[in-house]
């Protein structure tokens, strides 16, 4: 396991912008290193290494996984946590799913 980032700065950051529910979505240029950014800050969000990072976090990308197999060609296979998405349309669907259902109240079932 990688060591834990132990800066308050970074900390206060995460715990501020991730919590039960929040969607981040990165814009600018293309080539502006968006993905290699949010590929890497999500990458040591989900291993744990930033203290205010929730527990549980799922990541919605457009980046498509290739890892070598056993015959030396491709698969295509997102990390544990990781779905891959190809429309705006199938964000919301899933970006919805984790969110808490209101409880039915006594007066209004």
């Amino acid at each position: 396991m990688k060591p834990r980032v132990n800066n308050a700065f970074m900390n206060d950051f995460v715990s501020s912008i991730f919590k039960p529910g929040a969607v981040v979505v990165s814009s600018g240029t293309r080539g502006g290193g968006k993905t290699h950014c949010a590929v890497s800050f999500c990458q040591a969000i989900m291993e744990g290494r930033y203290e205010g990072a929730p527990d549980h976090v799922s990541l919605l990308t457009n980046v498509i996984f290739v890892r070598r197999n056993a015959a030396g060609g491709f698969d295509t296979a997102a990390p544990p946590g990781v779905r891959t998405v190809t429309t705006m349309g199938d964000v919301f669907p899933l970006a919805a799913d984790p969110l808490p259902r209101a409880q039915p109240h006594a007066d209004h079932p």
